[in-house]
């Protein structure tokens, strides 16, 4: 086990991830953790949640954690509906990927076939402009790890009047990636670790 940054590490201490506050609370956290499972399962061809789990509540109360299940239905629906109209199959997800020249890891959502190799990452909040850099460390992590060379995409979720929508946003710009490494690269020197 290395003591590399993760990406979101990296973002984090370039003040990049978080600066969109609303999305980073609790109950918005949670609500995404289950959003991310229920779409992986999904595109891993599962049913996905039935309306028992739909019924329920989790989370703390005390801690702003707290959601129903419900509020995640439409994030669900926009997923299912984004792979039905692509024609899309999900061949990885929830997997660690690591850059060994610039030394990090990170965990991507989704690598889809889609006319050929596509990462996803998955967002449920709005956009933000950091979006493109987390995918920028994803992808030569991505190409390292699982020797494809896949096109970059941010999967936005929402939901207008509890209908779920999706967008799918092609990173087309390689400029995200080399700024992105820039910022691997100063994170080991701003810590010492240039080594």
């Amino acid at each position: 086990m290395t003591d590399w940054p993760r990406v979101t590490s990296i973002l984090k201490d370039f003040g990049l991830l978080g600066v969109d506050f609303p999305w980073f609370e609790p109950k918005h956290r949670r609500r995404g953790r289950y959003v991310d499972h229920w779409c992986n399962e999904i595109g891993r061809r599962s049913d996905g949640p039935d309306e028992e789990w739909y019924a329920r509540k989790s989370g703390d109360p005390a801690q702003g954690d707290e959601i129903e299940h419900e509020i995640c239905r439409p994030f669900i629906d926009a997923y299912r509906q984004a792979l039905a109209e692509t024609n899309a199959t999900m061949t990885h997800c929830a997997l660690e990927v690591r850059n060994t020249a610039c030394r990090y890891v990170g965990h991507i959502d989704q690598v889809w076939d889609l006319f050929g190799s596509a990462l996803i990452d998955i967002k449920t909040g709005g956009e933000s402009d950091w979006h493109k850099y987390q995918l920028g460390l994803y992808q030569p992590a991505v190409v390292e790890t699982l020797k494809i060379f896949p096109r970059r995409y941010n999967l936005y979720l929402t939901y207008e009047n509890g209908k779920g929508k999706y967008r799918l946003f092609e990173r087309k710009d390689r400029r995200d990636i080399a700024e992105a490494i820039i910022l691997a690269q100063a994170w080991h020197i701003v810590h010492g670790r240039n080594a």
